[in-house]
């Protein structure tokens, strides 16, 4: 007659934990992940567009300014891009320089993400 095997806590839960411990390391790692690419500057064709909306309107170069100089950085965040194109662009058509000869489809794209608050700060 065989005496039974006591199971051992490892295993017994061995599987689990060690799922455990790859579930958490794999969410960990997308999470820094993402907020690297987030942080990441914004590839160098928005950023001329944003760069040349600055260059000819006073208050885009301004806003464009106090994003750098608030963030400690000299690009466009990823993240932050949206407000950033949204804001130089409505600041350049107020100031009367026309978005859409830097690039059409930039200056429409950029319209969309206009808020009220942009468009009350103007008036």
């Amino acid at each position: 007659m065989e005496i039974p095997q006591k199971k051992t806590f490892f295993r017994e839960w061995g599987a689990l934990i060690t799922f455990a411990i790859f579930a958490v390391l794999a969410l960990g790692s997308f999470r820094l992940w993402t907020e690297h690419k987030a942080n990441a500057p914004v590839l160098d064709g928005y950023q001329m567009y944003v760069d040349e909306l600055a260059a000819n309107s006073a208050r885009a170069a301004a806003f464009l300014n106090a994003y750098y100089s608030k963030f400690n950085r000299r690009t466009v965040a990823s993240k932050d891009f949206q407000l950033v194109c949204a804001t130089v662009t409505a600041f350049a058509d107020h100031d009367g320089f026309d978005a859409e000869s830097v690039s059409v489809e930039m200056a429409k794209f950029c319209r969309i993400f206009i808020r009220e608050e942009i468009k009350n700060a103007l008036r």
